[in-house]
């Protein structure tokens, strides 16, 4: 049967003295959250794209490097039956002709599926006759008699990879572009290096900044989502990598630059820490109250519950106790371990399958906020599934254990029978163990 909050009626308002319990018991939920006062300099990619010239020369020298990724030749699926002589070839290239499918044709010969597959080849991996034999064949074409490297052939084309091929012309915009990151990344390299060779000199975060070309600037109190203290956005809001470091950065310590998923290179200092802090009842009263009177809720609910509940295992009829409460009593079909849903829940079921038949459980609904009082009326044991894989994996596994158990056990008895003693030290001395 349902429990709904029907059943305990309102809620009263908390007190201010209940209200102030539970803000301070959920603190971080009703502070304002920590502030930190940061000095940091960056330094991206777009800051030294324009001072980096790419020549044709380097361009073509980029594209030659990489012609293998622009220039990629057709590759076909091919299939081959090899023959002793051209005879033989040239008949199954008839019965072919007459309707007899080439796997037929390689089952007569006597071959697998798996021996007739040559693979995925480009033209230039067949040296010989064959290969353009088979690159002039359409999608599940079939050859005629083909001289191969050992002997007459048939081959069939089963799929068909176009071949890319795009010349410098076309990608010289993309090469243009990749070198000018490579290039851009190599400088800012550089700068993250001059930089810590000017802190080092004694320089300032500010001071090297300058030195080295880095923006610089300074946000009076951020918090971790980027927000000052008014909500509005800070420069780094959006930034999480920039924002995580922030707030890992020791207070007063200049780290070393790191670098973001962006290519940007940033150097933080933390100048200073305003800690969380809990913020006025009033301030919050509207936003705790509805949690608390949520949570109150919730706690009546499972009190009349596990109340109506122990009703029935102290003698009433389930009937009789949803009466009580304008409920009515519901049957489910048989159930397992794993069959939560919006009804039972994993909950409902673990004290379900936990108590013995009869006995009366509570616990949450497996959606929305009532709670149900149910009780198993009867046990089903299926028949395991002895056809099954994993079972029958299951039953090798234990008969592989007990009968090393056993004989583990045999040989113990045996040595004490006969008074044997083992002694691991010349054990491992005999064997080498011990070396």
């Amino acid at each position: 049967m349902f429990v709904s909050e029907q059943a305990v009626g309102a809620v009263p308002a908390p007190t201010d003295a209940q209200l102030a319990a539970y803000v301070k018991a959920h603190a971080p939920s009703f502070s304002s959250p920590e502030y930190r006062e940061v000095t940091y300099a960056g330094i991206g990619p777009d800051d030294v794209s324009a001072q980096i010239k790419i020549t044709d020369a380097q361009l073509k020298q980029e594209y030659e490097a990489r012609e293998a990724a622009f220039v990629i030749p057709e590759k076909r699926d091919i299939e081959q039956i090899v023959f002793p002589n051209e005879a033989d070839a040239t008949a199954a290239s008839a019965k072919i002709a007459s309707g007899t499918s080439f796997t037929d044709i390689a089952t007569t010969r006597g071959f697998k599926p798996n021996e007739i597959q040559l693979g995925t080849l480009t033209k230039a991996d067949l040296a010989d006759a064959r290969g353009d034999a088979a690159f002039a064949l359409p999608v599940n074409g079939i050859s005629k008699p083909v001289k191969g490297l050992f002997g007459w052939v048939l081959l069939h084309v089963t799929k068909v990879t176009p071949g890319i091929s795009k010349s410098f012309d076309q990608v010289k915009d993309q090469l243009r572009q990749d070198l000018t990151k490579q290039l851009a990344m190599a400088k800012l390299i550089d700068v993250s290096n001059a930089y810590q060779d000017a802190t080092s000199g004694g320089a300032s975060l500010t001071e090297a900044a300058k030195k080295t070309n880095m923006h610089a600037s300074h946000i009076a109190a951020v918090d971790q989502n980027g927000l000052a203290p008014d909500g509005s956005k800070t420069e780094i809001a959006g930034n999480a990598e920039l924002l995580a470091q922030v707030f890992k950065a020791d207070v007063g310590e200049e780290g070393d630059p790191f670098q973001t998923r962006d290519g940007h290179f940033y150097v933080v200092k933390v100048d200073g820490v305003t800690p969380q802090k809990l913020k006025p009842l009033d301030a919050v009263r509207a936003e705790a109250t509805a949690e608390w009177t949520e949570q109150e809720k919730q706690k009546q609910l499972a009190a009349k519950a596990s109340a109506l509940a122990a009703q029935v295992n102290g003698g009433q009829s389930l009937e009789a106790v949803a009466k009580s409460i304008g409920a009515t009593v519901q049957k489910s079909p048989a159930l397992q371990r794993e069959s939560n849903n919006d009804v039972f829940s994993p909950a409902l079921l673990l004290a379900m399958f936990t108590k013995p038949v009869g006995i009366a459980v509570a616990a949450p609904a497996g959606k929305g906020d009532a709670y149900i009082v149910a009780r198993a009326t009867g046990v089903i044991h299926p028949q395991p599934p002895v056809q099954s894989p994993g079972f029958q994996a299951g039953a090798r596994q234990l008969d592989a254990m007990t009968a090393s158990d056993l004989v583990d056990s045999i040989a113990s008895a045996a040595r004490q029978k006969q008074g044997a003693k083992i002694y691991p030290a010349m054990a491992d001395r005999v064997t080498g163990e011990g070396s």
